[in-house]
C-alpha cells in the first residue's frame, strides 16, 4: 500500500543523508514487544523495495516465532540440507531462497538446528557479504523486548525502523527499547506507528480505481506504480 512506500522513501531520504557506499543499505526493522506489526513492516518494505526495481534480500532473525517465509510465500520452504558448522564456511548466496515475488530472495535459517542465539549470530555473520550481492537488504528481528539476540543484528543497521501499534505498545516500552537500541547503534531510528485509522481525503482521487463519469481515464497511480514493477522485474539480475 502507500503506506509502504512512503516508509520506503523515507529510508532513502535517510539514505541520502548518510556517508555513501559501495555495497547495500540494511534495514532492520524491531519492536518493543511482540504483536506490533513488525513482520508485516518488513514483508511489504520488502516488497516496496522491489517495486522501484532494486535486488532486495530479507532476512529473517527471529527464531523464537519465525514468521517471515510463510508472510512471503503460499509454500513452506524447503529445509536448508545443512548443520549449524556448516554456515562457516558456506558462501552466504546458497542460502538464499527465491521468493513468490521476483525481484526479492529470502534468507531464514530457521529450518538449521540450533539455538536461536546461534542462528542469529550465525545470520548477522553472512550480513556483510550479502550486502555485496544485493542492492537492499531488510531484516525481521526479534522483538526488542523479549530477548538480547536482536543486539548482535542492530549493528549492522544503516537505519532502523521501529514499529509501535496504537492502543497496544507502552510508550514506556517504546522508551526502553530506543534506549537499548542506542546503546548497541548509532544509526538513525525512524518510528512506524501501526493502526492509525486514515481518513480519507479529496487527495484520495489521485489513486481512485473508479472509472469517471463518460468513460475511461488514464491509469490509476496504483495501476501504473504495478506496471512499473513488473517492468522493472523483467531487468532484474538473478542473484547466485
Amino acid at each position: 500500500s502507500d503506506s509502504y512506500r512512503t516508509v520506503r522513501n523515507l529510508i532513502g531520504f535517510v539514505h541520502n543523508t548518510l556517508e555513501p557506499v559501495n555495497r547495500a543499505r540494511v534495514t532492520v526493522v524491531v519492536s518493543p514487544g511482540p504483536g506490533d506489526g513488525k513482520t508485516s513492516l518488513a514483508t511489504n518494505l520488502a516488497a516496496a523495495f522491489v517495486e522501484t526495481g532494486q535486488r532486495t534480500i530479507v532476512m529473517n532473525t527471529d527464531f523464537r516465532r519465525p514468521r517471515l517465509a510463510k508472510a512471503i510465500n503460499a509454500q513452506p520452504q524447503l529445509p536448508h540440507p545443512y548443520t549449524l558448522g556448516d554456515l562457516e564456511v558456506l558462501d552466504p548466496k546458497t542460502l538464499l531462497s527465491r521468493s513468490d515475488h521476483p525481484g526479492m530472495l529470502l534468507m531464514d535459517l530457521a529450518s538449521i538446528e540450533g539455538s536461536a542465539g546461534e542462528l542469529v549470530r550465525a545470520s548477522a555473520n553472512m550480513v556483510p557479504a550479502l550486502t555485496t550481492v544485493s542492492d537492499t537488504i531488510v531484516i525481521d528481528t526479534s522483538p526488542v523486548g523479549a530477548t538480547a539476540e536482536v543486539l548482535d543484528i542492530v549493528p549492522h543497521a544503516d537505519v532502523i525502523v521501529m514499529v509501535v501499534r496504537l492502543g497496544h505498545t507502552s510508550i514506556a516500552g517504546a522508551r526502553r527499547a530506543i534506549t537499548v537500541l542506542r546503546d548497541v547503534s548509532d544509526a538513525p531510528i525512524l518510528l512506524v506507528v501501526n493502526s492509525v485509522k486514515r481518513e480519507r481525503s479529496v487527495y484520495d482521487e489521485y489513486t481512485d480505481e473508479r472509472t469517471p463519469p463518460g468513460g475511461s481515464s488514464r491509469p490509476s497511480l496504483r495501476k501504473r506504480i504495478l506496471h512499473g514493477r513488473r517492468a522493472a522485474e523483467e531487468h532484474l539480475e538473478p542473484i547466485g
